[in-house]
């Protein structure tokens, strides 16, 4: 086993810790991550077309056995994983769902991974990419007052507030366990975050029963987000 570990606490709330990973290539690294994968995971590896996003997942997953392993306190190959009917994983122990949930977002060579207790998690992490039509794609995924406010922006403001709105946007239907099966223009992101606040609660319009607290996590380096129960 390596003593090296590519991740590190990113920020720590309400009881979630979020990972920040590491994603660069490191031939040692990926040859002691490639050992610690199943082998339904290892097939899946071997389909990636692309080296980079073969060479991600497997450190990301890789990153992710060995925290779910000392979170359980169990081996990571005592760790198996199922999906939710949308595609949202979870852990498996012993033939039951782990009572612990997670969530993990990668973009190039940056990944963060949120852990909690059972209550629902969703993480979002995006490289800023100035190429990005940005209007085009608003008008696809963001709502009418989201896309008024990004129209009166142009720059570095526009490209911020996009990639702000796009990641909590994805980790709110992440944490909801629908992914983009519900239409990400049915809901809008509270007024705090869209006046530039970090942090807002958050009900989705058709469920008056659950809210999520939302939680720009974005760095100069990369916009992320993190949806929670409270």
């Amino acid at each position: 086993m390596t003593d090296t570990a590519w991740w590190q606490v990113y920020r720590s709330m309400d009881g979630i810790e979020v990972f920040a990973i590491g994603l660069s290539p490191d031939a040692a690294l990926e040859g002691y991550a490639l050992g610690l994968l199943s082998q339904p995971e290892r097939t899946r590896y071997r389909r990636f077309l692309v080296e980079d996003a073969r060479q991600q997942f497997l450190l990301a997953r890789g990153a992710l056995r060995l925290l779910l392993s000392k979170r359980l306190n169990r081996v990571p190959a005592a760790i198996s994983f199922a999906t939710e009917a949308y595609g949202k994983p979870y852990a498996i122990v012993d033939d039951v769902p782990a009572p612990v949930s997670f969530n993990i977002s990668h973009s190039g060579d940056d990944g963060l991974i949120a852990l909690t207790g059972s209550r629902s998690v969703g993480i979002d992490l995006e490289r800023r990419r100035p190429q990005v039509d940005l209007d085009g794609v608003a008008a696809r995924v963001f709502g009418a007052r989201e896309r008024a406010v990004l129209s009166g922006l142009t720059g570095r403001k526009k490209l911020d507030l996009f990639y702000q709105l796009w990641t909590c946007k994805e980790a709110l239907i992440k944490a909801k366990g629908t992914g983009f099966s519900y239409d990400p223009t049915r809901f809008e992101v509270p007024d705090t975050i869209l006046a530039g606040g970090s942090s807002a609660r958050f009900g989705f319009p058709d469920d008056d029963t659950q809210h999520w607290m939302l939680e720009d996590l974005g760095s100069d380096t990369y916009a992320a987000a993190l949806a929670y129960q409270p």
